[in-house]
């Protein structure tokens, strides 16, 4: 679409160069005039005009989602509008699972965010980021420099997105913990800071100061989540037993003062606050009337997280309790579900965005936050979850959320059709009345003969269904695109799958009933299953390396080699057995048990070291 931008304000006509060639806009002084003007009222309008088109917007990011309605115009009526109800409109990034986006990904996906309305980006970074005085701190692990951060934060400000860090000051401080220069001075246990040591402070404020520099927004969530064990381990050596709710409410307010000292606003995420008013968790009813705490400053947001729920009931019940705790404001946070596994699960992550939405509007929530978390290797593309993305900004927005209009609103903000990403979930729908399940994780990952995952068979449908699937997405692939690298990985997964997910059950059969036809054939395949696999490995690491920096692949390639290396063994183990070298295969001669313990043949666990193996990795 020509368009003539000679009429816009300086702020939007940038912010217009931005994403221009995302919506295949072109600048021409022949082309149909875009008229904007500013107002006070949250939301924006767009409709047609006889020269062209008139927006009315109340922030930039704003005005970016209305030139994104322009080619709707047509099919939808003269106008379309959107009030948002809620204030921020954020997305959160996890960069802290292996997969470091790439600063062109970050702008790319920040152009998208903006057409889509949200207001603010999170970049979640643990030890993603450089500390001068502390250069263990995210060391091999592909951090950002003040350079990368400031050259997103630039295309941010033009799109009127504000781009937010989101640190840890007291768990999840898994790979800098890895150090011993931090081991032996600051850590309590496990991944637990220790508190009340000077030396952790120091530590902190080296983390808090670097932030303060790096970027230009003055508010930083610091984390603060699932500490369930501090105190637990040198702490409680070095000063006894103590009232941990005492420790971490002094703890908390020794980081909000370092926080102010350098002028930056502090969020938390409430499950441990939340934990030490009412004596239990999110999940379950208060345990004790639940008490305001008077140790926390008021200045502190929470930030109450839910990613499974689907009862609005509940998000609205807990979401009062948060109320009764103190005057803080109440933030939310939502997930677009991809840390799932390899491959994301839009269908669920629907299930929940509804209830959330409704429940934060009822409880007065004014900043809400979908999610992108990374868990165990950050194996699933981003863009695979575009389908989440796009219900909840619509949700966030105030906007259609009717299918036609998600429809429409993937062509436009991902470039790519609504169908061909339904087929990605379809990896992991294999019946109509399944929720979820993480099958292609597991059963890539099984140990051949070990195979603790081999009660999950699924009914022995896995085979064929894979290999439909696997063509289905290979017609994908064939279509070329910008997310063909992504489909041509998820093709390569099924394929591998579709040779791989029965091995270890059909060798332990073989064995078992003295079938040694069976077994040399198992054999002669081995070198199949090895090359689909590794076309696996090689798709996946086309599709990350097109969107991240090449730091944490390295955890793929251990696990991926480690399968390859462990079908060698199978074939070593089965030829030397039918060669008579061996009298039996050990691991053969038992079956494993019923890993559920339930009888079920499906699960959701996708946690990778509890898959290949018992014994300690």
């Amino acid at each position: 679409m020509q368009l003539n931008t000679q009429e816009l304000p300086k702020n939007v006509r940038l912010a217009f160069c931005e994403v221009a060639k995302l919506l295949s806009y072109e600048e021409d002084r022949l082309g149909a005039r875009i008229y904007a003007r500013k107002k006070s009222e949250r939301g924006f309008s767009v409709c047609k005009q006889e020269d062209g088109f008139s927006i009315e917007y109340s922030e930039v990011s704003l005005f970016c989602k209305a030139l994104s309605y322009l080619g709707d115009l047509k099919s939808v009526g003269e106008r379309i509008e959107e009030s948002p109800p809620f204030e921020v409109r954020a997305m959160m990034l996890d960069q802290s699972r292996n997969g470091v986006m790439k600063t062109e990904t970050l702008k790319d996906f920040t152009c998208r965010a903006a057409l889509m309305g949200f207001n603010r980006i999170m970049l979640y970074l643990e030890d993603i980021y450089e500390v001068a005085e502390e250069p263990y701190f995210g060391a091999m692990r592909g951090r950002y420099s003040a350079a990368e951060i400031a050259e997103v934060e630039s295309v941010c400000e033009r799109l009127g997105i504000e781009l937010c860090p989101c640190i840890q000051t007291l768990a999840h401080f898994n790979a800098p913990f890895h150090w011993w220069r931090y081991a032996e001075r600051i850590v309590d246990c496990d991944d637990i800071l220790l508190m009340d040591r000077e030396e952790s402070y120091i530590f902190l404020e080296h983390l808090i100061q670097s932030i303060s520099k790096m970027f230009k927004t003055r508010n930083v969530h610091v984390g603060m989540d699932e500490a369930f064990k501090m105190c637990q381990g040198k702490y409680r050596t070095l000063y006894g037993k103590c009232d941990e709710k005492e420790v971490f409410f002094r703890h908390l307010e020794r980081v909000r003062g370092i926080c102010e000292k350098y002028g930056l606003h502090i969020a938390v995420w409430s499950d441990m606050v939340y934990r030490s008013a009412t004596g239990g968790t999110y999940s379950q009813p208060p345990l004790k009337p639940i008490e305001s705490v008077e140790a926390l400053s008021k200045e502190v947001a929470l930030t109450y997280w839910e990613y499974g729920c689907t009862k609005e009931e509940e998000y609205v019940r807990i979401l009062e309790n948060h109320k009764k705790i103190g005057e803080n404001e109440i933030r939310f946070a939502g997930t677009a579900l991809l840390h799932a596994g390899i491959v994301p699960n839009n269908e669920n992550a629907w299930k929940t965005a509804f209830p959330a939405v409704n429940a934060c509007k009822r409880a007065g929530v004014k900043d809400v936050t979908v999610t992108l978390w990374g868990d165990d290797g950050q194996e699933c593309s981003r863009y695979a979850v575009a389908p989440s993305l796009v219900l909840w900004s619509q949700l966030l927005c105030g906007g259609d959320t009717e299918e036609e209009m998600l429809k429409r609103r993937i062509s436009v903000c991902f470039e790519a059709e609504w169908e061909d990403f339904k087929a990605i979930d379809r990896i992991w729908k294999t019946r109509e009345d399944v929720t979820f399940h993480s099958a292609h994780k597991y059963l890539l990952y099984n140990d051949p003969l070990l195979g603790l995952f081999d009660s999950l068979d699924g009914g022995g449908i896995y085979p064929t269904y894979y290999q439909t699937v696997s063509e289905e997405l290979r017609e994908i692939t064939e279509k070329g695109g910008k997310y063909q690298e992504m489909y041509a990985c998820y093709a390569a997964l099924c394929e591998a799958l579709s040779v791989k997910c029965d091995l270890g059950i059909r060798a332990r059969k073989a064995y078992q009933t003295h079938n040694k036809e069976v077994l040399a054939d198992i054999i002669r395949s081995l070198p199949t299953v090895k090359d689909k696999i590794t076309a696996y490995r090689n798709a996946h690491y086309a599709q990350w390396r097109k969107e991240n920096k090449a730091f944490g692949f390295e955890t793929i390639d251990v696990r991926i080699g480690a399968v390859l290396r462990r079908i060698d063994t199978l074939g070593e183990r089965l030829q030397t057995y039918l060669d008579g070298k061996e009298k039996s295969i050990e691991e053969l001669e038992e079956t494993p048990p019923d890993f559920t313990g339930r009888g079920e043949t499906e699960t959701g666990m996708s946690t990778w070291k509890y898959i290949p193996t018992t014994g300690v990795l």
